[in-house]
């Protein structure tokens, strides 16, 4: 039974992991207004953050915090795609990975604080934890949806 649920699990988890696509046409096909973060090839040039304006099978044209850029195709190493429902789901398991690693360290404490005449202080590590792990709602999460082909 065993070896057949770790396989069902291979089977769903490892095409995910799949590589990104490497056809420019999925960004062509963009809409503007579309929050994008891209990478170019060259190391030495920042990666650029905005919106985009247009994507056209040669370039993108990006609105970011210093006015509009425009970036050919050739020269983008990785285009990311904001995934804010992502944000949930992250922020969910950063509470409940906090939660219980709060609640363990608070037991871990004191192991005899019932003995002692109060409950110990897993609340506090709980609460703690809890909080703590409530910081993965912050960052707003990435999907890459282009990676260029290694030359």
């Amino acid at each position: 039974m065993v070896k057949v649920v770790l396989a069902a699990l291979t089977l769903i988890i490892l095409p995910a992991w799949g590589a990104p696509p490497s056809d420019w046409n999925v960004v062509a096909r963009l809409a503007a207004g579309t929050r994008v973060r891209v990478y170019p090839s060259d190391r030495s040039m920042p990666d650029v953050r905005g919106t985009i304006v247009k994507a056209s099978a040669e370039s993108m044209m990006i609105k970011g915090k210093s006015g509009e850029t425009s970036i050919q195709s050739s020269d983008v190493k990785r285009v990311k795609i904001a995934a804010p429902h992502r944000r949930t789901r992250n922020g969910m398991m950063g509470v409940a990975i906090g939660a219980g690693a709060g609640l363990a360290a608070g037991v871990a404490v004191c192991i005899y604080c019932a003995n002692e005449g109060h409950s110990g202080f897993w609340p506090y590590g709980l609460a703690v934890g809890a909080a703590l792990g409530a910081l993965a709602f912050l960052p707003t999460p990435y999907v890459t949806i282009y990676q260029a082909p290694r030359r």
